[in-house]
């Protein structure tokens, strides 16, 4: 497996955990770069497991991973306003 490949398989188990995060919140909008970065620590963490400490840098797996793209607008129906029963 050459460089290439190992960095897209790294970008696709961060994408999927973000995901599963995104999903285990409850599907927040705006909330993207949180879910991304949280993703990268985890990924981080499993990646330098059983490393000794002076050798494990969690910092690299989170500088060298491009943050995810904007979310899309979603287009919503503006509200309309509430009646007032009198």
């Amino acid at each position: 497996m050459d460089d290439a490949d190992r960095q897209e398989n790294k970008l696709s188990q961060i994408r999927a955990r973000a995901y599963e995060l995104w999903e285990s919140e409850g599907r927040p909008e705006g909330r993207q770069d949180v879910h991304w970065r949280l993703a990268c620590e985890e990924f981080a963490e499993t990646e330098t497991a059983g490393q000794p400490q002076d050798e494990a840098t969690p910092d690299v797996v989170t500088a060298s991973v491009e943050s995810p793209p904007p979310a899309p607008k979603r287009a919503t129906k503006p509200k309309s306003p509430r009646q007032i029963k009198t």
